[in-house]
């Protein structure tokens, strides 16, 4: 079943980086998951890069042990299965993001308002003299209802609400809806922060004006059970 609105060949064209942990025994888990941190600008994947080639070249140094087999074995185990758990993830911020850059690419067409005219109105009396301003009344000061916005639950609020969030946007916010869907949910904001990789300030912009709740857990079968 196909993850995102692209469709299940483009997302097998763009997986081609997990094939790389298993395809080469582990030797090249960094190279595919430094092209995903990279792509997708997550930094999380970056630094995997970095540990499995720290670990492949700690193994060459060992020099044929039976130390560097398991080490390669293991680098080779953790990162085949890295990739495929990464996979759903990156499918859905690659897909962001080529929207993003297709949006910023084509900018709205300007549209131009045409008033029409009636030649032949001719007016029947001249205009009447304006009348004096009408005393200003001053605004009564805002209740403490007006002054916050209602808090954004950021599992349930629709796309429009996570957009108005300071820092975030429409791009950003259709992010966090694929990742909220994929992902379940978000386990709190600083969750909230991270799958979305935002900036500490932005982050600290929003926090109080957002929360998360537990998503429902599925309901448990009830009933007898009956042994024949």
């Amino acid at each position: 079943m196909a993850i995102t609105r692209r469709g299940t060949g483009w997302e097998l064209l763009a997986s081609w980086w997990v094939l790389l942990p298993l395809g080469s025994l582990g030797m090249l888990a960094w190279a595919g998951f430094l092209y995903a941190g990279v792509r997708t600008r997550n930094r999380p994947w970056i630094i995997a890069a970095v540990v499995y080639f720290a670990a492949f070249v700690y193994a060459l140094t060992l020099d044929g042990s039976n130390t560097a087999g398991f080490i390669l074995i293991g680098i080779w185990v953790a990162g085949t299965v890295h990739a495929f758990v990464a996979r759903p993830e990156f499918l859905i911020r690659l897909d962001v993001e080529l929207s993003g850059d297709a949006a910023r690419s084509s900018p709205a067409p300007r549209t131009t308002r045409v008033v029409p005219v009636d030649a032949t109105h001719t007016p029947l009396a001249p205009p009447a003299a304006p009348k004096p301003p009408a005393p200003r009344v001053p605004a009564p000061p805002p209740g403490p209802a007006s002054q916050a916005a209602a808090p954004v639950d950021l599992n349930a609020a629709p796309e429009a609400a996570v957009a108005a969030l300071p820092g975030i946007g429409p791009i950003l916010a259709q992010r966090a809806m694929q990742l909220r869907e994929a992902r379940g949910g978000f386990a709190s904001v600083d969750d909230f922060g991270d799958a979305l990789d935002l900036k500490p300030h932005i982050l600290e912009r929003i926090r109080a004006l957002a929360f998360t709740t537990p998503r429902a857990a599925p309901p448990r079968p009830t009933g007898r059970r009956v042994d024949y």
